[in-house]
This record gives C-alpha cells, structure tokens and sequence, in this order.
C-alpha cells in the first residue's frame, strides 16, 4: 500500500525500525488532536508534558516548551509534522539515553535563566 510504502521509506531514512515508525505514529496521532498532520503549539505542550513526565497539575515554564519545541520543529513553521516528530523523538531518545527525557527537564528547569 502508499502508506505502507511511506513508512517503510521513513523507517530507512530515520535508521528505525518499522515497528517504531508505527509505534511513533501511534503517539503522534494522540497529540495531533486537530487530526491537521501536524502538532501545534497548543499540542507541542501536551505532548511535552507527557514525554517529561511532569506531575498532574505541573505546568512547563515557557522557556522549556519554546526550547524543545525549537528542537523538534526543523522548519520553523511553528507546527511539528510526523517527520520532525520521529527525527525529535529519536534524538532525544539517543541523546538522553532511553525514556530519560524528564531528567532532562529536571536540569533544565534547575538553570536560571538571566533577565
């Protein structure tokens, strides 16, 4: 099938496996809420909050989701398609070795940030 062949294509291009193209598509597809293709800003900071396991209630600074949106967002078109999605999700994961995204987040906020 063309999406068959479309995420096959991505898989080589990204160095992933088929099943984690699938998987990554799964959780794009929850923070997608519009179903546009593409997370919004709106969405970029649900799906943070779930990447960095921040506790119910706990809001992100600004400073934290711009930050990571701006990783994530390659082209600078304030949104995040699945591509951006999957090349951001492996970074981090390489980066951060694994599900470590909210140690991350926990050095991160620690850092003060100058006025």
């Amino acid at each position: 099938s063309k999406e068959g062949q479309k995420v096959r294509s991505l898989a080589r291009k990204l160095g992933l496996e088929i099943v984690d193209i699938e998987r990554y598509k799964e959780a794009f597809d929850k923070f997608d809420v519009d179903g546009s293709g593409r997370i919004e800003p709106d969405e970029c900071e649900s799906l943070l909050k779930i990447l960095l396991k921040t506790k119910k209630g706990e809001e992100l600074r600004k400073e934290i989701v711009q930050q990571l949106g701006k990783k994530a967002d390659v082209n600078r078109n304030s949104s995040i398609d699945f591509e951006e999605f999957c090349v951001f999700w492996k970074r981090m994961s390489d980066e951060l070795d694994g599900d470590h995204l909210q140690d991350y987040y926990c050095n991160v906020s620690r850092v003060s940030v100058s006025r």
